[in-house]
């Protein structure tokens, strides 16, 4: 798979440019509870085709954690492309802005907030961190969740999928 690469297309004859795409999103039951049920997903698409989805869950978690692992795993899929472009989506303002803004400044200042407080979830921005240095040339975007963005809908079903068979196991294993 690779990203800014121009091809025939078969129909037209025209030459296109071809670009990856990674949508992620993680969500939770329970948000920051001992028993709360998270799940993240991502969907890279090569233009608008799927290539390859993955989503999994865990429990005693938070939306903002499965949402970070969700992009985390994303990445890591990705590392074989590390020096294509990669746009990245997710509907999570947390996400976006950290790794845009927060996460360089919190390096600097030790993982510690403007106010002096930890910085929460410092293990996994520590590893977005180290995964997107990684890549020569990534772009982020936010979009509007559940608003009809296909890569983004996509992800949104398959954490919620992963967090019904996680729970759906569960309660098989308790008999």
């Amino acid at each position: 798979m690779c990203s800014e690469r121009r091809f025939e297309d078969e129909d037209s004859g025209e030459m296109k440019e071809m670009t990856v795409k990674l949508y992620c999103d993680g969500g939770c039951r329970g948000n920051g509870r001992k028993d709360s049920i998270g799940g993240w997903a991502f969907v890279v698409m090569l233009n608008d085709t799927v290539v390859f989805e993955d989503s999994g869950a865990t429990t005693g978690v938070t939306n903002n954690s499965m949402e970070l692992l969700a992009l985390i795993n994303g990445l890591r899929h990705l590392l074989p492309e590390k020096d294509e472009y990669i746009e990245v989506y997710s509907d999570s303002k947390y996400v976006i802005s950290g790794v845009i803004k927060g996460v360089k400044k919190w390096a600097k200042a030790g993982w510690r907030t403007q106010a002096g407080t930890p910085v929460a979830n410092e293990e996994l921005w520590r590893l977005l961190l180290s995964l997107v240095q990684q890549f020569s040339n990534i772009h982020f975007n936010l979009v509007r969740g559940h608003s009809g963005v296909r890569g983004n809908e996509m992800c949104d079903s398959l954490a919620n999928r992963a967090m019904d068979d996680f729970i759906a196991y569960k309660d098989f294993i308790r008999g």
